[in-house]
């Protein structure tokens, strides 16, 4: 094993401790940073502060500390500006909720990246169904183009939310930032600080509103079932919470439309059936495979999208070629032109395709 390899088995056994321990906890599983989703440069470069040396660590740390928590006090006021965003939303029952990502603001039913063939199905079967979108990278909030049967969660919301998540999260920070200080392992001891820290990150922040605009959402809705993206992000849990918080009966489905691999983490989590999708579907038979070899939830449901394909083995005919597949992030993106920029000034005998 590797000095990645170790590193990674730390953060990843840490993570999972603390969200099996307290995964009753609606603030634990708001937190991304705490869902460790599989051994991938992009993915370990929130842990690579815990690398330096510890007077680096603590000056970095405290510097970072009294900068988020002023970022979150000057959030507070610009909140008020969540008056002039109200979304009305119309109560009724409908047949499936959908929970989507939305990636800029020409976003429209007949472009979505993941649902727009099972709308348009749903429509031809008269079948009733809202769509929830979410944007974590940027906030694309835009309230002048309506469309039908659509909400997108606000990274804003009322006041007293606002005051009661700002403490709510400033408690948390300070509690593990005394268990991070009564740490006599350096490396326990820096990542209690560091998940100190991500408790005043956006993404925790966002996910809490998120949370409670789901929880309003799907009491107007009454939806019979709720299918989202499924990753591995906290995000997901937010949803399939919110969801069985309202009404236990409700279905529960996940959509998983990449390749998972042994590497992977986040996803093959058990965090109780409050936490979990009661129905998984996913996009191909070798993600399936796998998630059914490591499942150690035996009331879920698996499915699967594609029909098995009997691959012939044989030799690639031309290997002039490579291939760049990126996941979407922008630091992946980045990562990838840099090599390829690397490559291609020192050798000439690949070809890449992007």
């Amino acid at each position: 094993m590797n000095q990645i390899e170790t590193f990674s088995n730390r953060i990843k056994n840490l993570s999972n401790k603390i969200l099996f321990k307290e995964k009753g906890k609606l603030i634990i599983i708001c937190n991304d940073w705490l869902y460790y989703k599989r051994l991938h440069p992009v993915e370990l470069e929130k842990y690579e502060l815990i690398k330096k040396n510890i007077f680096t660590f603590l000056l970095t740390y405290f510097y970072l500390l009294f900068k988020n928590i002023l970022k979150n006090i000057i959030k507070l006021f610009f909140s008020l500006s969540y008056y002039f965003q109200n979304q009305e939303i119309k109560k009724d029952k409908i047949d499936t909720l959908f929970v989507t990502y939305k990636f800029n603001n020409k976003y429209t039913l007949k472009n979505d990246s993941y649902f727009k063939s099972i709308y348009e199905k749903f429509k031809k079967n008269s079948k009733s169904f809202f769509i929830i979108a979410a944007n974590h990278q940027k906030d694309f909030l835009n309230l002048k183009k309506r469309i039908n049967n659509y909400y997108e969660l606000n990274k804003k919301t009322n006041l007293i939310l606002e005051i009661n998540i700002f403490f709510l999260t400033l408690f948390f920070c300070i509690k593990n930032l005394i268990i991070g200080l009564i740490k006599f392992d350096n490396f326990e001891k820096k990542f209690y600080l560091l998940l100190s820290l991500s408790f005043l990150h956006g993404n925790t922040i966002d996910n809490l509103k998120y949370y409670y605009q789901i929880l309003s959402l799907i009491k107007k809705k009454n939806p019979k079932s709720i299918v989202s993206i499924y990753e591995g992000h906290a995000f997901e849990r937010v949803i399939f919470r919110a969801a069985k918080k309202i009404n236990n009966k409700i279905k529960t489905v996940a959509y998983n439309h990449t390749i998972i691999s042994s590497n992977h983490n986040a996803i093959f989590l058990n965090l109780g059936k409050i936490n979990n999708p009661d129905n998984l579907v996913f996009a191909n038979q070798i993600s399936k495979k796998l998630y059914l070899s490591k499942k150690k939830n035996k009331i879920q449901k698996l499915f699967c999208v594609s029909k098995n394909k009997n691959w012939k083995k044989g030799k690639l005919q031309n290997r002039t070629f490579c291939l760049v597949a990126p996941e979407g992030l922008d630091s992946e993106n980045i990562k990838f032109y840099n090599f390829v920029s690397d490559y291609l000034n020192n050798y000439n005998n690949l070809k890449f395709i992007w």
